[in-house]
């Protein structure tokens, strides 16, 4: 999934609980700016902990998987 994609899907879940990006920074802990940014796609301007953090606050679950070229790990 690309970065604009993950945007997209924090931002309709916080729509959908009728939240505005400060209740969700607030919850999370993070600066309202922040929300802002992942919401449009600039995931690589914040850090994992706090990508997280934000993803805890709307009840997101993030899956991470490894991948590399040369096949599987």
């Amino acid at each position: 999934m690309d970065d604009i994609r993950v945007g997209a899907a924090f931002r309709a879940v916080r729509i959908r609980r009728g939240w505005r990006q400060q209740d969700v920074a607030a919850r999370a802990g993070v600066p309202r700016s922040l929300v802002s940014e992942i919401e449009r796609g600039h995931l690589d301007a914040t850090s994992l902990a706090r990508l997280r953090a934000v993803a805890a606050a709307l009840d997101i679950r993030i899956d991470l998987i490894a991948r590399w070229r040369g096949g599987e790990l």
